[in-house]
């Protein structure tokens, strides 16, 4: 696992296409209840944990923005949403964003069509 910076809503696009469980983490620097999800989103460090996107919001406002219409997700900080095969299968908030949490999602079934 690794924690990759988003840049673009493509890149992040294109690691929803690659088959695998993809995480999207948007956070802010200064929310004490992001500091407590950035704690457990950095004990993904197994090696079939789901790669990570993280957004600082304060930092990229107009790419949170973007991410949270074109992939129908209300936006919220912190939050977490696991994608498999490029459908939402979790979304935590605050304290429902867990290691454990992430895991589970990441490893269930791919969603129905």
């Amino acid at each position: 696992m690794s924690l990759q910076v988003l840049q673009s809503v493509d890149q992040f696009e294109q690691a929803l296409q690659s088959g695998q469980p993809v995480v999207l983490y948007k956070h802010s620097s200064t929310c004490p209840f992001s500091s407590r999800a950035q704690v457990e989103i950095e004990r993904l460090e197994w090696a079939d944990d789901p790669q990570v996107f993280t957004v600082t919001v304060q930092q990229n406002r107009a790419l949170s923005t973007e991410l949270a219409e074109r992939l129908h997700i209300e936006h919220q900080t912190p939050q977490a949403v696991v994608f498999i095969d490029g459908k939402p299968v979790f979304q935590g908030w605050r304290d429902e964003i867990t290691t454990d949490a992430i895991r589970r999602a990441a490893s269930s079934p791919a969603p129905s069509a």
